[in-house]
């Protein structure tokens, strides 16, 4: 057991060191990769026969082992990421508890015993000196937790390096394992946990996106199989544009030939046009990946982990701050209309803001924020014939979000997180529709700036389907709801005139059952800007203005101090729900005017 002084002198500073050190060696053998492949498709253009054959084949064997060797270094990076987060709660809790025991003059030896010499009891009374023995059995408590998290931190990070796959493992065909791979979140962790280390990186490097995209599969594999895949969508795009410059410059030699056409003029002009495309896509994912490896975000000390990745039209992702897998805290984030992998606010910064503000809030604990945008967000709020999120794939959604969100519980390591789920204007209604017909297993469900909870008129906070603990209990999730005074959203919410109520009740209503947490009153809706006819509410307002404060630059409605919205979210979070600031519940007043 690690003892007390060693504790108070560990240096998770040179772990974050070697760790930034890896993850750069990771991130070059990455554009390595990429400058080989360039290099070999150029070539491939003017050298065939046999020994083009064997030059291709040897250097497909090379890029294995380069991508072998930077999942190497990037699982290094992980391990010692989260040992230094580890430590450094460790350190704080310590460091609280030695404070604590300096209080009261106790003193502390090096194998955690607290004590207090006779002359600090004297002429104590006995309620007196019962108080101090009950502080110094607080004090030697926090201590152990603090030495035991050290440890098994510690022991993690071995058994994590110990299972690192260097490049000098054999070749594994990763064909015959990717037959008959499970579905089912529970099988796939145990299917992924009967594989050895090389198969492990076989199946990453063989197929990146569906491993990338396996609930059940741990966070650190899945985080690794979607960099990968980013990384091969990125050459792809690259390569397509190679293919379509080169078709471009042939068109022109038969032009200066005399053998032009107005149709090649007109392909030309389309590949121009593929040209535009493949240079819009390639700037959204290399700003993509630039806040995947942002350093520090948001004041969040934690790394980001590509939970799922897909660059098809606007793009989805899975996006952690933090391991979800180690994490004591794990909140899910469902971000609302408009949402898309270029939309910084939602995608990335709003879950930085909220993993730092839980830290601060409680540094004993770790916690790690998903955002969740693996669904084709609407691009308003939109309003179906029947309640509940009226977009297509209502259905595969529900789907999609109950297994990733219950898959959690599966390759969590440890004691049991406090799992929390939040949703955010229209995808607060996604968190309704999902929990009310799929079921969730979290501990609780926020409702944020709702336009509906997703469920029939008739609905209440205590319909949403249970989810089940570890012993196959029925647990009742808490459900919490929140809307500023000045947002615009009421006017479409709950029960009231016009479209109100086509996406479910009011989460903030009297009756629903909720509880109903202040925030900030918000700024009032500024006019949109001239030529810009995109409704009648007007340009952001109090609707964005929940995560408000001295980190969030962004918002053009910056305030100074934190929104007591932002204060809430972090105290439900880390499971102090005793401290959230609670408001009456609203009588619905109908549509309002702006």
């Amino acid at each position: 057991m690690v003892t007390v002084s060693e504790l108070e002198n560990a240096r998770p500073e040179q772990l974050e060191g070697s760790a930034r050190a890896a993850r750069k060696v990771s991130v070059d053998l990455g554009e390595h990769i990429n400058r080989t492949s360039r290099a070999w498709s150029a070539l491939q253009a003017t050298w065939y026969g046999p020994d083009a054959h064997t030059a291709g084949a040897n250097l497909h064997h090379h890029r294995l082992d380069l991508t072998q060797a930077r999942l190497a270094y990037g699982r290094i990076d992980s391990a010692l990421s989260d040992f230094a987060g580890e430590l450094r709660q460790a350190q704080k809790l310590l460091k609280s508890a030695l404070a604590r025991a300096d209080g009261i003059h106790a003193t502390v030896t090096d194998d955690g015993t607290v004590r207090v010499s006779d002359e600090v009891m004297k002429g104590k009374s006995s309620a007196e000196r019962a108080n101090i023995k009950a502080q110094l059995k607080t004090i030697a408590d926090d201590i152990a937790k603090a030495r035991t998290r050290a440890v098994t931190a510690d022991r993690q990070a071995v058994a994590q390096l110990t299972g690192v796959s260097m490049p000098d493992g054999p070749d594994i065909d990763a064909t015959p394992l990717l037959k008959d791979v499970p579905t089912d979140p529970q099988l796939v962790k145990k299917w992924w946990d009967g594989l050895n280390p090389d198969q492990r990186v076989a199946l990453i490097t063989a197929d990146p996106k569906r491993i990338g995209g396996l609930d059940g599969v741990p966070a650190i594999d899945r985080d690794q199989a979607n960099r990968l895949y980013l990384d091969n969508e990125q050459e792809q795009l690259a390569a397509r544009k190679r293919a379509a410059q080169a078709r471009i410059a042939e068109i022109q030699r038969l032009g200066d030939q005399g053998k032009g056409s107005p149709a090649l003029l007109s392909e030309a002009l389309e590949l121009q046009k593929k040209i535009a495309g493949f240079d819009e896509k390639a700037k959204q994912l290399n700003h993509f990946e630039e806040k995947l490896n942002e350093s520090d975000p948001r004041s969040s000390t934690e790394r980001r982990f590509l939970l799922k990745f897909d660059p098809a039209g606007d793009g989805r992702a899975i996006v952690a701050v933090g391991n979800p897998d180690t994490a004591d805290n794990v909140a899910t984030f469902v971000p609302g209309t408009g949402t898309t992998i270029a939309d910084d606010t939602n995608l990335f910064n709003r879950g930085a803001i909220m993993q730092s503000d839980a830290t601060l809030r409680d540094p004993t604990a770790t916690t790690s924020v998903i955002t969740w945008l693996d669904y084709e967000a609407p691009s308003f709020v939109s309003f179906g014939p029947e309640p509940g999120p009226a977009t297509t794939g209502s259905a595969e959604t529900a789907t999609d979000l109950a297994q990733f969100q219950n898959s959690l519980r599966f390759t969590h390591e440890g004691p049991r997180s406090r799992n929390t789920i939040l949703g955010h204007s229209y995808g607060a209604t996604v968190v309704g529709y999902v929990a009310d017909r799929q079921g969730l297993d979290v501990d609780n469900i926020v409702f944020v700036a709702s336009p509906g909870s997703g469920q029939g008129l008739a609905g209440d906070a205590g319909d949403f389907r249970k989810g089940l603990d570890k012993d196959n209990r029925l647990r009742v999730p808490t459900v919490f709801a929140t809307r500023a005074e000045n947002d615009p959203i009421q006017a479409v919410s709950g029960a009231g005139g016009g479209l109100a109520g086509t996406n479910g009740p009011d989460p903030t209503e009297e009756g629903f059952g909720a509880k109903v947490f202040r925030s900030d009153p918000g700024t009032t809706l500024l006019p949109r800007p001239q030529g810009d006819n995109r409704g009648e509410w007007g340009y952001g307002g109090a609707h964005s203005d929940y995560w408000n404060g001295p980190n969030n630059p962004e918002s053009i409605y910056e305030r100074p101090q934190v929104n007591e919205a932002r204060d809430n979210f972090s105290r439900i979070i880390t499971g102090m729900d005793d401290q959230v600031t609670v408001d009456t519940p609203t009588v619905h007043r109908g549509r309002i005017a702006y």
